[in-house]
C-alpha cells in the first residue's frame, strides 16, 4: 500500500506544470520618465498571480519592444487583471529577453462590490484596465475600447439600440 508522500508524489506527477502568462506590450504604460529611471505601470494577464512576477521570462514581448523596455532601477507598478493584488517593483536586472524583479510590496486589495449595468442583451464588465460592453449570448465583447469609467460604459451599451425615430 502507497504511503501518503507516494500518493501526493504520484498527484503533483499527473498535474501539469503551470506556465506563467506572457505580459503584452499594450498593457504596459510609462507612467513618469526621468533622467535616471521611469516608472512603469503594467496591467497584468488574466490569470496571473503575484508568484508569476518571479518568472523573468514573462517580460520577452516587453522588452523586444523599444517604447516598453524597461532597464536596471526602473520602478514598476503591477495591477492583477482583476484588481485582487498590486505590487510595487524595482526592475533589478533587465536583458532583451528578461526581467528580474525586486518586489518592494505586495498589496492585497478588496473584492469590487460595485454594481455594474446590464439588460437582457448586454453586460458592462470589468477588464483589467476599464470598463467594457460584453454580449451576453455569446460572451463576446461588443466594443473593442475600455472606458474610464462604468457610466460611459453603459453609455456606450445604450447606444448599441436604435433610437426612435421623430
Amino acid at each position: 500500500m502507497p504511503t501518503v508522500a507516494e500518493k501526493k508524489a504520484a498527484e503533483q506527477a499527473d498535474t501539469p506544470e503551470r506556465k506563467a502568462p506572457l505580459v503584452h506590450e499594450s498593457s504596459v504604460k510609462r507612467n513618469r520618465a526621468g533622467t535616471v529611471y521611469c516608472q512603469w505601470y503594467v496591467t497584468f494577464p488574466k490569470g496571473g498571480i503575484p508568484e508569476d512576477l518571479a518568472d523573468p521570462t514573462i517580460w520577452a514581448r516587453c522588452q523586444n519592444s523599444g517604447a516598453t523596455a524597461f532597464k536596471r532601477k526602473d520602478e514598476v507598478r503591477v495591477d492583477s487583471y482583476d484588481g485582487s493584488w498590486s505590487a510595487d517593483c524595482i526592475v533589478s536586472h533587465a536583458s532583451l529577453t528578461e526581467v528580474v524583479l525586486a518586489v518592494k510590496a505586495m498589496t492585497k486589495l478588496p473584492a469590487r462590490t460595485e454594481h455594474l449595468y446590464e439588460d437582457d442583451l448586454y453586460a458592462v464588465r470589468f477588464v483589467g484596465n476599464g470598463y467594457s460592453v460584453f454580449r451576453k449570448s455569446d460572451d463576446q465583447r461588443v466594443k473593442p475600447d475600455s472606458y474610464p469609467s462604468p457610466e460611459v460604459a453603459r453609455q456606450r451599451l445604450l447606444e448599441l439600440y436604435p433610437t426612435r425615430a421623430t
